[in-house]
């Protein structure tokens, strides 16, 4: 390896001992491999993703990684490194030694491979259990299915997160009232032309058809997290927030009714408004 070349293996694991996931993965090309015998094999988004929650599962815990005999060059390395956790709810003390190979593409890792002996690491890890079962090729897949069933899980968590964090508008205030109307115009899934008439009275036509189209595109989620964000954006008063739901109480009484679908959700609303 030349002086000025960088050794990916040891950004790897440098960013490992700090639990880093973001750099770990910056190492990994977008087509790799990953393959070890608790997951079995997992390509492209899902290999970073499983690092990517095993960082956060031990932030602020006993974990550490002790890395040594690294071997780098341009298309391929090795590494062993050693793992220190409590497993479990019985809180199971476990020491993982994994060697690792690694080969690279356009500077990066393209295929990972960690192998352990996963006997010992299941008689460690879940006890008499482990100790029983941990060599039968029953208890690996088993495991893989669980490992994957975690990874899904963690996936669908941080996807739903990362929709909770991009969430924004560049309503006005009057636009922003217009949606709130549209929402509660549809608690009985459709919006009479009585309805439609009184919103249209709070807002140009441009605005209204602006903000139609944005409300038929968003999901009920959507909608809701957006009202929410907007509404603590421009800091409402107590007096703005009143004014507000006596627009949306005569928009409810134009058919003469208050049904009960309606009911629920200007109590929803006022619950997320925090001004019950």
């Amino acid at each position: 390896m030349k002086k000025d070349e960088e050794n990916i293996i040891e950004k790897f694991y440098q960013a490992f001992e700090h639990l880093d996931a973001e750099r770990m993965v910056e190492t990994y090309h977008d087509d790799v491999t990953f393959e070890d015998p608790a997951f079995g094999i997992l390509r492209g988004e899902k290999a970073k993703n499983m690092w990517r929650m095993l960082c956060s599962s031990q932030q602020g815990k006993d974990f550490k990684v002790k890395t040594t005999h690294i071997e780098y060059t341009p298309e391929r390395g090795t590494a062993r490194w050693e793992a220190y956790y409590t497993f479990g709810k019985k809180q199971r003390k476990v020491h993982n030694v994994i060697n690792a190979k690694f080969e690279f593409k356009d500077g990066k890792i393209i295929n990972h491979l960690d192998s352990f002996n996963l006997y010992k690491w299941s008689s460690q890890s879940m006890g008499i259990t482990g100790f029983l079962l941990g060599w039968t090729a029953f208890f690996k897949k088993s495991l893989n299915k669980k490992t994957h069933m975690r990874l899904s899980q963690f996936e669908k968590n941080k996807k739903i997160n990362n929709a909770m964090e991009s969430i924004t508008t560049n309503w006005t205030r009057k636009e922003l009232k217009a949606y709130i109307l549209l929402y509660c115009a549809h608690a009985d899934f459709i919006e009479t032309q009585e309805e439609v008439n009184y919103i249209k009275t709070k807002v140009s036509d441009a605005e209204y058809k602006k903000i139609h189209k944005e409300f038929e595109d968003d999901s009920d989620y959507e909608s809701i997290q957006k009202i929410e964000y907007t509404v603590e954006k421009y800091n409402y008063s107590k007096e703005e927030i009143h004014t507000l739901f006596e627009r949306i109480k005569e928009l409810f009484y134009l058919d003469g009714e208050y049904s009960a679908a309606e009911q629920s959700i200007f109590i929803g609303l006022k619950h997320l408004l925090g001004k019950n």
